[in-house]
């Protein structure tokens, strides 16, 4: 077991498969990050269109710093590693709380699975940084 002191069911290798599966599965996503960023804006009156967004509450015709220097793969493939990486840290933190409560499972809505918070654990912590992620965008 790879921690285990906190979670004795993780190994090395399901860390490693999580690290590499992620970023494959996010190149092979259908995600446009354009999408997430605003088509035109308003400058006294007079609209703006395509290619501009507003950065920072300023309508401009750039993209960020995290565009400019890496292309849609990249941004994909750093996502993946992101999202794989802080997946298995909320994994960790959730099952760290429940063994500093000596608990088995952090609640009995649904018996044998760990608690509702087990399902949910990895989405919370990765769920924040894909928000920030998009941001940055």
């Amino acid at each position: 077991s790879f921690v285990k002191s906190i979670s004795p069911g993780k190994t090395l290798p399901g860390i490693v498969g999580a690290v590499v599966t992620g970023p494959i599965s996010a190149l092979l996503y259908p995600i446009d990050f354009d999408h997430y960023n605003i088509d035109s804006c308003q400058f006294n009156g007079d609209q703006t269109s395509h290619g501009t967004s507003i950065i920072n509450g300023v309508c401009s015709d750039e993209r960020s710093d995290l565009q400019l220097t890496v292309g849609i793969l990249e941004q994909k493939f750093l996502l993946g590693i992101l999202l794989s990486l802080t997946g298995i840290l909320g994994d960790l933190a959730e099952s760290s709380v429940k063994r500093t409560a000596r608990a088995k499972d952090s609640g009995g809505l649904l018996p044998g699975h760990g608690g509702i918070l087990d399902r949910f654990d990895s989405v919370l912590v990765s769920g924040v940084v894909y928000y920030y992620f998009i941001l940055a965008l």
